[in-house]
């Protein structure tokens, strides 16, 4: 499988003046990233003593930072990207888990530290040395938080970038004419990989700190023309609620957006799909730890509930039942565990055994969801296992649940948690987002829910909130749910 850095060796010498990324700042060249990438890789292997070092590197929206990358997977050493701004504590700790042997635009003590600017000016030697790296080898290790707020290093292979960059580039049609805006987080695993999928295909990276203030987002559509956005829900729902009306300025523009690392609330997705009705509106279903393994186009498919597409070019999807093994057949009210196989899956947690093996098994990684194939050859999410209410032995989605109530005009947002209940077992606490609270008609809604739900569905409890809370990207966080109503009980 080609590599990352072949497919951008190959750019830079077919297309050397083509723009590979715009900022604010300006525009680089496939040819000038290149030479930043090789000069990059010259500077760690002179001043590296393990040729495998692990280089922790500050994320921002800039060129430098995605030569910095290149320069790391082409000196062998080993890309960490961190966020832009983290905790001193965090920041030790993901130092002190890889054994850092350089740190880039952050001061950690104990550490070899150098500002952003002091790497590239001591890297200013042109270098030609370099080794391509080969498809096994490891190339990043990104940290994820989840809900639990425990960081675990993925480790990424060469073969999984390339693999996952396939996925992109083959399911949203990403070519060498393509203008990608990114102002997601570059050290998560969807701005990155983006990143990475768009050069990879000879495209253009237009990179964007964030859609707030929105004058700067949509300067950078304007200025650069470009047709795709990578968005998470939140940051889709925050562009809707303060820029609707200049986002339907770029209705002949855009030709696509992309969501990910979240599910997409019914709300969100309506109002965009009646603002931009001619925009691919894809939904990417992975994790850092299996990327890019389904997709859904809203514009081709309609609204298919719980749907998240077909396999990507790459993946295979399997449903397993309670023994690990593949069920022949699967169905919303028979669902199993999703599993996905293919060469863009991590290769591991750093240094975590116990871990990785709790959820690679059989060449396969194993996510928390729920879901089935349908007839029609799509794959389907019920909902993460350990979410999933057994309510008198049927297996309830609290996400089903909520895209319905979504539907009602009086609700703003809402979320499901199971509560124990000492005679029945479980039964189902809603937390609602009123629209309008002084006109709020509970009996109108209660008719709702029997006309939309079924008995096992149906909410025992319903809890009015100011707020239902999220992580950064959209999230329901169903721990703190949970933890409020057993507080109240």
């Amino acid at each position: 499988m080609v590599t990352l850095e072949e497919q951008i060796l190959r750019h830079s010498t077919e297309t050397p003046e083509k723009a590979a990324v715009i900022t604010l700042s300006g525009t680089v060249t496939y040819k000038a990233l290149w030479d930043m990438g090789c000069s990059a890789a010259g500077y760690l292997r002179k001043s590296m003593t393990d040729s495998t070092s692990m280089i922790v590197v500050r994320a921002e929206h800039t060129a430098q930072y995605i030569a910095l990358a290149i320069g790391c997977h082409l000196s062998g050493c080993v890309f960490v990207p961190v966020e832009n701004e983290l905790t001193d504590s965090k920041l030790l700790s993901i130092c002190e888990q890889v054994n850092a042997g350089l740190v880039i635009g952050y001061e950690a003590p104990g550490f070899n530290c150098v500002s952003m600017d002091a790497f590239w000016t001591a890297a200013k030697m042109p270098f030609s040395d370099y080794k391509l790296p080969d498809e096994d080898g490891m190339a990043d290790i990104l940290f994820t938080t989840g809900t639990t707020g425990n960081s675990k290093g993925v480790i990424i292979s060469h073969q999984s970038i390339s693999a996952v960059s396939e996925n992109i580039v083959d399911a949203i049609g990403l070519n060498s004419e393509s203008r990608y805006l990114i102002p997601m987080p570059v050290n998560h695993a969807f701005g990155l990989r983006r990143t990475y999928s768009t050069l990879f295909a000879g495209g253009t990276v237009v990179y964007c700190n964030g859609v707030f203030p929105p004058a700067a987002f949509f300067g950078l559509l304007e200025k650069t023309g470009a047709e795709h956005i990578m968005l998470v829900p939140s940051a889709l729902a925050l562009i809707l609620k303060i820029g609707a009306k200049h986002l339907a300025e770029f209705r002949d523009q855009i030709i696509s957006l992309e969501v990910s690392s979240a599910p997409l609330s019914p709300t969100t997705r309506r109002e965009f799909m009646a603002l931009m009705p001619k925009t691919h509106f894809w939904n990417t279903y992975g994790a850092t730890e299996f990327p890019g393994a389904c997709s859904y186009d809203y514009l081709e498919n309609g609204e298919l509930s719980d749907c998240i597409g077909y396999a990507t070019k790459n993946s295979v999807i399997e449903i397993l039942d309670e023994n690990g093994d593949v069920m022949a057949e699967s169905s919303r009210a028979n669902p199993g565990l999703i599993a996905v196989r293919g060469p863009m899956n991590m290769s591991g947690y750093w240094r975590s055994p116990d871990a990785t093996r709790g959820v690679m098994r059989d060449g396969r990684v194993m996510s928390k969801d729920l879901g089935f194939r349908g007839d029609d050859g799509r794959y389907y999410v019920i909902g993460r296992a350990d979410d999933v209410i057994n309510i008198g032995g049927f297996k309830v989605s609290p996400v089903e649940i909520e895209d319905i109530l979504n539907k009602y005009p009086g609700i703003k947002d809402c979320a499901c948690v199971a509560v124990n209940e000492d005679l029945i077992g479980k039964s189902i606490c809603l937390y609602i987002v009123l629209a309008d609270p002084e006109n709020w008609d509970e009996y109108a809604f209660s008719a709702f829910m029997r006309k939309h739900l079924e008995a096992q569905q149906t909410p025992k409890y319903i809890v009015p909130i100011n707020e239902i809370p999220r992580t950064y990207n959209g999230k329901i966080q169903r721990n703190l749910l949970r933890e409020m109503k057993e507080a109240k009980q």
